[in-house]
């Protein structure tokens, strides 16, 4: 369910793809916008996957990010 819901809002990326600090002093515009566009659509996925799980799985993945949560998911 979390795939289609995230696919429906084009934010399965956040699954897939490890957010990467940027180094604001280093990073162009360009890249930071970008940084802070995935960090947006990572916390909307986050509480997708939280409402989703029960609350033993939320306590386990509170703070996770949704790369790192369907990672560990995976190996599960």
């Amino acid at each position: 369910n979390i795939w289609m819901v995230t696919r429906y809002e084009d934010k399965e990326y956040v699954l897939d793809k490890e957010l990467k600090e940027v180094d604001v002093n280093t990073a162009t515009p360009e890249e930071i916008a970008a940084f802070e566009a995935h960090e947006r659509d990572a916390m909307k996925v986050h509480c997708i996957m939280l409402t989703n799980m029960t609350d033993e799985l939320q306590k386990s993945y509170e703070d996770f990010y949704p790369y790192e949560m369907h990672k560990d998911l995976l190996d599960r």
